[in-house]
């Protein structure tokens, strides 16, 4: 019976084989074809003519790049008989690319000049276009943050369960150490972390925090500017602090050492990015960003996309409390909040850099709000200047980061190999002299190679001021791509009477020119007075984060 079924099922699962293969090449073709050339449904004309010519662009620009890899590639797997097949398939494609560009770019553009007189409708009836749905809503701000919080397609998932409320305080007691475990009585095995803080292994929690806090005073940077040494006793004292004063962390580190410690995080690399760049101060107009929230740690697609949906509902709602003062009346007491909050977060780590980047996107989404008709194409060319002139400026700091990482790389392999060349070469002199003569002689170049500067320092230097840059130009996209959303939702609100959208974008409008000024005006004081270093915003966020986990421990430790 068994024999008599295998021959027939063996063409069925083959069948069944090559249709799923067939699908799964299907839908990877359909995603690679998205990819390249914009098919989304435009919003009207404008995006119509815009997304046209991007897959006009984008196919001659593929078509380009294919003429010229496809032989290379070709040549490399096959020789001579490779490279004339990869001709033939560049040339192909250097053809079929560029006229699908074309045909894509001119559909997209009808569709675009299709869909104006909807776009038009439903503008004036006070709808707003969800650029991810591709469909006008008539949610308002308040609605849309309902639904970003509670609908079903909005709910966080981990391990395949809901992230709900009791699954949070779940998570929080967990990352807050679970409670008090203590210290078991068990034979310490390593006291490094207690001898930096000058503390005995049953040292109390008080007693670890007072150590902490008189040496941090002592050895703070700002009190030691020419000492490099304090400095690094600083930053040891603080990865002791942050171990010790965690009872989960404290008690692996005496059962196993630094070897279990080594492979936690010492800190929350999304509050640390917070500090970093200011966020902590700008939360309440900024969020959580994604770079931050992307060095905390691997964060799935989906859970990324309902995070940035109820950022942004979070967000509108928190600017139409802002501009309330103003649309109500008191136009006078919001310019004096506004001026107030501004210097209050010039103060921040690039604080004044932050203020102009969101008074730039306020202004500029005011003043298109502004324009005739509710639209301003000037301001509207502005918004994508400035958005390409960031990610440009994103690019050249990753490039100019990657250089400068692969000389730091290679200054650091021939310091190796001159330090082997060296100590084969002292060997060899105590070889061949006295005990004494030997040891004088063995000192002197080893002396000499602790003196010399290293050949990679000044590399160092300039190394960190690029990853900063880089990572704070990667910050600015997201923001300025957030923000706009935002405003779009604030201004286009309709809960509210249109006139109140004109009181909401005037209102906007001074305060992101109040943010632009204060902003510059503390750039320009900064530059004055030499600037700030990137290793001195760096110790800044540290010791932000670290006080604020103290803080947290005090409050924890309080509720018990």
């Amino acid at each position: 019976m068994e024999t008599a079924n295998e021959p027939g099922a063996g063409p069925v699962q083959t069948a069944q084989t090559q249709s799923t293969l067939t699908a799964e090449q299907q839908a990877a073709a359909s995603e690679g074809f998205n990819m390249l050339f914009s098919t989304r449904r435009p919003r009207d004309a404008a995006a119509g003519v815009s997304s046209g010519l991007k897959s006009i662009v984008k196919g001659v620009i593929a078509g380009a790049a294919t003429l010229v890899a496809a032989p290379v590639m070709g040549a490399q797997q096959e020789g001579l008989k490779g490279f004339g097949k990869g001709l033939a398939a560049g040339v192909a494609g250097a053809v079929a690319l560029p006229v699908t560009g074309a045909v894509v770019g001119t559909a997209q553009i009808a569709r675009g000049v299709y869909n104006t007189p909807d776009a038009i409708a439903s503008s004036m009836d006070g709808k707003t276009w969800d650029s991810e749905e591709r469909v006008w809503t008539s949610d308002g701000v308040n609605a849309r943050y309902k639904k970003a919080f509670e609908a079903p397609s909005n709910q966080l998932v981990l391990d395949d369960k809901p992230y709900d409320d009791a699954r949070a305080r779940q998570m929080r007691a967990a990352l807050a150490g679970g409670g008090a475990l203590g210290i078991d009585g068990g034979v310490v095995q390593d006291t490094k972390l207690y001898d930096d803080l000058g503390v005995a292994t049953d040292a109390s929690q008080s007693e670890i925090k007072k150590a902490y806090y008189r040496l941090a005073k002592q050895l703070h940077p700002d009190k030691n500017p020419d000492d490099p040494e304090a400095n690094a006793r600083f930053q040891a004292i603080g990865q002791a602090y942050q171990v010790l004063c965690d009872p989960s962390l404290r008690e692996q580190y005496d059962r196993h050492g630094l070897q279990v410690v080594d492979q936690q995080d010492m800190m929350d690399p999304s509050e640390f990015f917070a500090m970093l760049f200011g966020n902590e101060a700008f939360e309440y107009l900024i969020g959580e960003t994604a770079v931050a929230l992307a060095k905390g740690g691997e964060i799935s697609e989906a859970n990324m996309h309902v995070l940035q949906k109820r950022r942004e509902a979070q967000l509108a709602v928190n600017l139409v409390a802002l501009l309330r003062r103003y649309v109500e009346g008191d136009a006078q007491g919001f310019v004096d909040w506004a001026q107030e909050e501004a210097l209050r977060l010039a103060k921040t780590s690039f604080g004044g850099q932050l203020l102009q980047c969101i008074g730039w996107v306020y202004r500029n989404q005011a003043e298109q709000r502004l324009g005739i008709l509710n639209y301003n194409p000037f301001a509207k060319m502005r918004q994508h200047g400035i958005e390409l002139q960031t990610k440009l400026k994103l690019v050249g700091a990753a490039v100019k980061a990657m250089r400068l990482q692969s000389k730091i790389a290679k200054e650091q392999a021939k310091e190796e190999e001159q330090q082997q060349h060296g100590s084969a070469d002292v060997d060899h002199e105590n070889k061949g002299s006295t005990s004494a003569s030997g040891a004088s002689s063995g000192a002197q170049p080893s002396d000499k190679a602790q003196a010399s500067p290293r050949a990679g320092s000044n590399l160092e230097k300039e190394f960190l001021p690029a990853i900063l840059d880089a990572l704070f130009q990667a910050t600015k996209i997201d923001i300025q791509r957030t923000l706009r959303r935002v405003c779009n939702a604030v201004l286009h609100d309709s809960e509210v009477e249109k006139a109140v959208w004109r009181s909401r974008a005037e209102a906007l409008e001074v305060l992101g020119r109040i943010f632009e000024a204060t902003g510059e005006a503390t750039e320009k004081a900064e530059a004055a007075s030499g600037g700030v270093t990137a290793s001195a915003r760096m110790e800044q966020a540290m010791r932000a984060t670290v006080e604020k986990k103290m803080a947290e421990d005090d409050a924890r430790h309080a509720e018990h």
